[in-house]
């Protein structure tokens, strides 16, 4: 038993101490792996605390509640992806081009950046909660407001057509978005075939393109 307690106790010595704003970003990490792993009920303080190999009072001292680090997880994500996509459409005069641009970051992401995505669409699925939901509305509401300025800016130009309100053209790319990210792991054959994903952003950018 002695043994033990001291084998334990020579363990937390040999953590590595953070600071404050590095030990706040692990938590952040390591709380995102478990959310997309687990999902957002499934996953407890305890267990993000011992996957960081902290205590649960160290990491209530970054973040109040579960709820509040989820927050932040997904409040990181919609910073992230926002000042991304403003960035490639301020480096593209045309408007088609710059949602082109967009959608082809997005295929890359949904590989490179695949714990956030899985958790943001896992929490569409499975939380029930006013507080959560209003973070998400925010996440999703703006990325359509970012689509909708830069078709407006095609209707202005005269590419895009006038007829078509920017607001429903954003939202439905956005659907198209998730369905496909939703849908891709099942391994559908249409998915595999060359060139489907050029095409489907061909259809999705459809409805604001003239005839």
């Amino acid at each position: 038993m002695a043994e033990t307690t001291a084998r334990a106790a020579g363990e937390r010595t040999t953590t590595k101490r953070l600071n404050a704003a590095d030990r706040r970003q692990q938590l952040l990490r390591v709380a995102k792996r478990l959310f997309a792993q687990y999902g957002y009920k499934m996953t407890t303080t305890a267990n993000i605390a011992k996957a960081a190999n902290v205590t649960e009072p160290i990491l209530y001292r970054h973040f109040k509640s579960k709820k509040n680090l989820f927050i932040e997880v997904i409040d990181e994500i919609r910073r992230e992806t926002l000042d991304q996509w403003r960035q490639m459409a301020s480096e593209h005069d045309d408007p088609l081009k710059a949602l082109q641009c967009i959608a082809a970051s997005f295929e890359t992401a949904r590989q490179t950046h695949e714990l956030e995505y899985r958790v943001a669409h896992r929490a569409l699925a499975e939380v029930n909660d006013r507080e959560i939901a209003a973070v998400l509305r925010e996440f999703y509401g703006d990325e359509a407001d970012c689509f909708a300025d830069i078709i407006r800016k095609g209707q202005e130009t005269g590419q895009f057509r006038r007829d078509v309100d920017a607001r429903i053209a954003a939202w439905s790319i956005i659907r198209q978005a998730l369905a496909y990210s939703l849908t891709e792991p099942l391994g559908i054959p249409l998915y595999a075939e060359p060139g489907h994903y050029e095409r489907l952003v061909a259809v999705t950018f459809a409805v604001v393109m003239k005839s």
